[in-house]
């Protein structure tokens, strides 16, 4: 659309020459040699990944190339090498940006908190929320330069719990059971995978391990965390994440793009097909910071170029930027995004902190597991109440029952409410024999879609799929359905299908079960009496800390805690010769 750069008199298109690094630290150095020696190349662009660009660094140093990078936060990468250019905030500075916000909520919390009240009605308890901050991180690297950030900011911190790629759910409940007698309020899942954030959480809401704020860094904006959290991982809400960019953005229009965040973010999207990440975001900022160098400078000579990139000052719809002497971004703050409940029960990443950034309010302190299974069984009280701290309803005036779904008069069923009604349509219109046939085929109608409708979900429960269940429960509720009645039956569902499973012949006989036999057990080939004490009559027994889906209580049968292709319904029964006959 520009034309190209404007360079003097000159005018130059810019192209782009790719060189596969394969992802890897070996690969990284050869392949960024070789994209710098290409034939007029005049500046670099480094890949995705701190701990690959520390390599692309290096190389861009001794070429004496000027690289920009958006796609690293690395605090190292950019010390003393004036070749380096970065988009992304430091490491440091994305904690520091969470923690303050963290903080600084807290402190709002406990001065709104009415002094008339009873102590016991403060949101975190009775000693407030900013005293009651204590910190802890769960990672798969801890790093000593990041304690130091959490200490300055929470001194009542713990240490980091390191975890190994494979660990076990036994594993991270032992761990998580520690931090909990630890009275931990503030968790961090750092440089974990999703499969492991997802297990944590799954855990934390079984041993009813309730935080101030749990936190996960360059998680909650991807695009695999919302599919999961949009189909049934309820457990991830209000999730904390920083970012220095997002879509929904308030900033002004850049001065070198003339783009808003929303139009950069809709031309991207028809582009490529998906909403873009703070990544690319970054990516194309840098590509105009560049740009916008190489014409003050009216120079491609490096050194010129640098120079300029050292003292620009340019406003972009991602952020101002700005650089020091070491070329890392200093003029760049965090926005705090929050996973929240919006229109139609969906869950969606929004912009919590700061205040001029924000499209929600700052959930904090974190609703208990209790208080958020409320919500979800009894849609915060049928309206007429709320779900107290301890997963309760207290009802508005006028209103009783655990879901505040009764009235102090006498309640009407929804199956009397229709007859009540059609005994009036009918009272006035006598001589309408056609308005009740309308009637009553409406109702055979509706009531093959409702069978048709618990069949489906019947199957997809079965085989747990959280996109098919969601699909229905709305389908239901279109027929009329309120949620007590949705959850009433989905429960009735999951109960009687535990009652009727068996475990799949296949799973006893694979080497699945017989790893998971040797490795309780510690004995090579068990007996029936040895897998009965390792795997039901410790503290950590199978299926201890999950939800039963007969009772809605703590402490489940093994074949619940089994997935679904080895958990059917049972069709043979299998006993054993007992030891003394």
């Amino acid at each position: 659309k520009r034309g190209g750069l404007s360079v003097g008199s000159r005018r130059f298109g810019m192209n782009l020459a790719w060189v596969d690094d394969a992802k890897h630290k070996v690969q990284v150095s050869n392949a960024t040699a070789r994209a710098l020696r290409l034939d007029n190349v005049r500046f670099g662009v480094a890949g995705y990944g701190s701990s690959l660009t520390e390599y692309t660094a290096l190389q861009a140093k001794a070429d004496q190339i000027i690289t920009i990078s958006a796609g690293a936060s690395g605090d190292d990468i950019y010390m003393d090498n004036p070749y380096m250019f970065g988009f992304l905030p430091g490491v440091t500075r994305k904690k520091r940006d969470l923690y303050s916000s963290i903080r600084d909520m807290s402190a709002k919390v406990d001065v709104a908190w009415d002094s008339s009240s009873s102590p016991d009605d403060r949101p975190c308890g009775r000693m407030g929320c900013r005293p009651t901050l204590r910190f802890a991180e769960i990672s798969n690297s801890c790093r000593s330069a990041w304690r130091e950030v959490t200490m300055k900011y929470f001194p009542e911190s713990s240490p980091c719990e390191k975890i190994s790629r494979e660990a076990s759910d036994d594993t991270l409940r032992l761990i998580l059971r520690r931090l909990k007698s630890n009275n931990v309020t503030l968790l961090e899942l750092n440089s974990l995978e999703l499969s492991e954030i997802h297990s944590i959480t799954k855990i934390m809401e079984a041993l009813d391990f309730n935080v101030h704020a749990l936190i996960c860094p360059a998680m909650v904006l991807s695009s695999d965390f919302a599919q999961m959290a949009l189909f049934g991982w309820w457990q991830s809400s209000y999730i904390l994440d920083s970012t220095p960019w997002y879509p929904e953005s308030k900033r002004p229009p850049g001065e070198f793009s003339g783009m808003s965040s929303q139009e950069f973010a809709e031309t991207y999207s028809r582009t490529w097909g998906e909403m873009p990440s703070y990544v690319a975001a970054a990516q194309f900022a840098a590509f105009c910071a560049l740009s916008q160098a190489i014409e003050s400078a009216a120079s491609l000579h490096g050194e010129d170029v640098a120079t300029q990139l050292r003292n620009i000052s340019l406003s972009e719809f991602y952020a101002d930027i700005s650089f020091g002497p070491k070329g890392s971004s200093v003029a760049m703050h965090s926005v705090i995004v929050q996973l929240l409940e919006a229109s139609g029960n969906m869950i969606k990443q929004q912009a919590v902190f700061p205040d001029k950034e924000a499209s929600a309010r700052f959930v904090f302190p974190k609703p208990t597991w209790a208080q958020q299974r409320c919500r979800l069984s009894t849609g915060e009280c049928s309206g007429h109440g709320e779900c107290t701290t301890s997963g309760t309803c207290a009802c508005d005036e006028g209103w009783s029952g655990i879901a505040c779904a009764k009235t102090w008069e006498a309640s009407e069923t929804d199956d009397d409410f229709v007859l009540r009604t059609l005994a009036s349509i009918l009272a006035s219109v006598t001589a309408s024999s056609v308005l009740v046939l309308m009637v009553w085929h409406f109702c055979r109608c509706r009531q093959r879609l409702e069978t048709s409708l618990i069949q489906g979900l019947t199957k997809a429960i079965t085989q747990e799929d959280c996109g098919k269940i969601a699909s229905t429960r709305r389908q239901l509720a279109w027929c009329g359905w309120n949620q007590r009645k949705i959850n009433h039956v989905i429960h009735s569902i999951r109960r009687r299908q535990s009652e009727e499973s068996g475990i799949s012949l296949a799973y006893l006989l694979s080497q699945e079960f017989l790893e998971l036999a040797q490795r309780r057990t510690g004995v090579e080939d068990p007996t029936f009496y040895d897998l009965g004490d390792a795997f039901f009559l410790r503290d950590e027994g199978i299926g201890a800390c999950s939800v039963c889906p007969r009772d809605g209580e703590l402490g489940c049968s093994f074949v619940d805690t089994l997935p679904p292709k080895y958990r059917q319904g049972a069709t043979h029964f299998l006993s054993w010769t007992w030891g003394y006959t």
